[in-house]
């Protein structure tokens, strides 16, 4: 997940309790509130790529640069009256302000950043060190030469030791190049498929009939693929994202990374990447959400190939249950 979508769903729920008598509810919303402006802000100076506003790498600097200014302005508050209660209110709100900022950095990021009044027990969301949980998805084979397809979150911490299950064998794989933005990873592995999903020249298309093949919950449920039917519902994602389209086929923790394929062809029209929290749209909206689910376009996919010097296939035939079966793995790294 990038960032931003963490700091995002924060936003939205500390905006149920701006007006709350508690203090610690105000200063996240205030703090939370400039950090999202700021990134807004990024967006607005980069028409060419919007959406490169919201990757890691300048979320962060944001963080740590409000972060600094909220402890340089504690110095200034301190000089002038260091015993003034006004004061060291003001001060403490500004201290838990630098805590929410940093607790979006990892443990090792953390350790290379010194900010005077940063507190000590800072709860973060994890180290990029390595494998630090279990972490599984789907990935799919793009070619006969063992290249495969998956979600880069599904792969992020696994300090490229992510391996699938490939005939009843565990298999590692390389990691060759990944998109952060797109939420894209290709990786290697050392086997001889046979069979691959294919690209269509053919644009998605509303209500179009889709299937999602993959391994929800990993192989908790059972080891055997899963699939799911639907239709496209809508060709944009969330905040009008063009990279990706909405269907209402089922996804669930384990589908990342998976393909979406047109059900009549197999040829892929997506790759599955994230639901709707129902928890999510019932503080929002008021209602849970109903199947609301994301896939990256295949375009987007193909365009990552061809950056990468992948070469894609493209046909047209009747989908073989047995290819897409054949076709699509269990993807996971184990905890250190």
């Amino acid at each position: 997940m990038l960032i931003f979508k963490k700091i995002y769903q924060d936003y939205r729920e500390s905006m149920k309790s701006k007006h709350s008598d508690n203090s610690s509810d105000n200063v996240e919303f205030v703090t939370l509130n400039f950090i999202v402006g700021k990134i807004r802000e990024q967006e607005r100076n980069n028409r060419e790529s919007p959406r490169r506003a919201y990757v890691d790498k300048v979320v962060k600097p944001i963080l740590i640069a409000h972060a600094e200014q909220q402890s340089e302005m504690i110095d200034d508050l301190l000089k002038i009256n260091s015993k003034d209660k006004k004061i060291l209110k003001s001060v403490n709100e500004m201290k838990e302000a630098i805590n929410i900022c940093l607790r979006y950095l990892t443990d090792q990021e953390l350790k290379s950043v010194e900010i005077k009044h940063m507190g000590k027990n800072i709860k973060t969301i994890g180290n990029e060190g390595g494998p630090t949980e279990d972490s599984v998805g789907t990935a799919f084979f793009v070619d006969s030469k063992g290249h495969l397809v998956t979600n880069y979150h599904v792969v992020k911490s696994s300090n490229n030791k992510a391996k699938i299950l490939f005939n009843h064998e565990e298999v590692d794989t390389n990691l060759i190049a990944y998109d952060e933005l797109l939420d894209l990873a290709l990786l290697k592995a050392k086997v001889k498929n046979k069979d691959f999903i294919k690209f269509s020249n053919k644009s998605p298309q509303k209500a179009q009939s889709v299937l999602v093949a993959g391994f929800p919950y990993g192989k908790f449920v059972s080891d055997d693929l899963k699939i799911t039917s639907g239709i496209i519902n809508s060709l944009k994602g969330i905040q009008n994202n063009t990279s990706m389209l909405q269907i209402d086929a089922t996804i669930n923790p384990g589908n990342s990374g998976g393909p979406i394929v047109d059900k009549l062809s197999g040829n892929l029209v997506g790759v599955a990447t994230m639901k709707l929290s129902k928890d999510f749209t019932k503080q929002a909206f008021g209602q849970e959400s109903e199947n609301t689910n994301y896939g990256i376009k295949s375009s987007q996919v193909r365009d990552f190939l061809e950056a990468n010097n992948i070469e894609i296939k493209v046909k047209s035939g009747k989908l073989k249950i047995e290819n897409l079966e054949s076709s699509t793995v269990f993807i996971f790294s184990k905890k250190e």
